[in-house]
């Protein structure tokens, strides 16, 4: 999913408190592991040689589950409509030739 989804665009404060009730919903469906390496790397901007070393991992492993769980969150906001996925443009035509075919 990784650079294939929309922003989110937010219009006022009250935008704002529906989006980060609906991102705190999402976040709850991870794993532990997941929530604790996304909560580190993405939100406490922690690097990701700093989390390896506060989980004790190696930061091969930090890395892939980083990747791992943004995937997973991206899954989740699709699935909740809080993003659409972008179709690219060679995409858009392989669909086109397809649908006239």
């Amino acid at each position: 999913f990784r650079g294939k989804v929309t922003n989110y665009v937010v219009h006022g404060f009250d935008d704002v408190v529906i989006f980060v009730h609906d991102v705190e919903q999402c976040l709850k469906r991870l794993d532990s592991d997941a929530w604790q390496i996304i909560e580190r790397i993405g939100l406490q901007e922690y690097t990701l040689e700093e989390t390896a070393a506060m989980m004790g991992l190696p930061l091969w492993t930090v890395n892939r589950r980083y990747g791992d769980a943004l995937d997973v969150v991206t899954g989740i906001f699709l699935e909740r409509k809080m993003l659409e996925p972008l179709i690219l443009c060679q995409e858009a035509e392989n669909a086109k030739k397809a649908i006239s075919h």
